[in-house]
């Protein structure tokens, strides 16, 4: 329990928002890729909303990480399959008409694989403390 605790303990305090913000804040340097204006303004608000994200996909990759070390691979594919189909979905009721739609899109798919994963660390897995409990392991 402890190492993996500590992985997503690690997760947080590797302060998400200090790497998001410092993405975001690179924003003007688009100019270095490209000196189209109207590029640059396309792309501003997509790398705002990529920098946003990066919190959330550090949790889902550490928690899919422990699932992975769990040899939880069916639950793990079960979690990319449903996160497929809410990307699908989301693409299909509007959300693909823009850079920013289709940015929305990975907000949908990272956040359902990260509530797949957080579900089995803390819920169905084998370190979940329920299941702790259960094999009479105190936490």
């Amino acid at each position: 329990m402890a190492s993996s605790t500590n992985s997503l303990r690690l997760c947080r305090s590797a302060n998400p928002g200090r790497r998001w913000r410092t993405q975001a804040l690179a924003t003007p340097m688009l100019g270095l890729f490209t000196t189209v204006p109207e590029v640059q303004a396309a792309a501003r608000i997509p790398t705002i909303i990529a920098a946003s994200q990066q919190g959330l996909n550090g949790v889902a990759f550490v928690a899919e990480g422990m699932m992975q070390g769990h040899q939880a691979f069916a639950q793990l594919a079960l979690n990319t399959v449903v996160a497929c189909i809410g990307l699908m979905l989301s693409l299909d009721l509007g959300m693909n008409q823009s850079l920013v739609g289709v940015w929305g899109c990975f907000w949908v798919f990272n956040g359902i694989r990260a509530a797949g994963a957080l579900f089995h660390h803390f819920w169905a897995g084998p370190l979940a403390p329920r299941n702790l409990r259960k094999a009479g392991i105190d936490i």
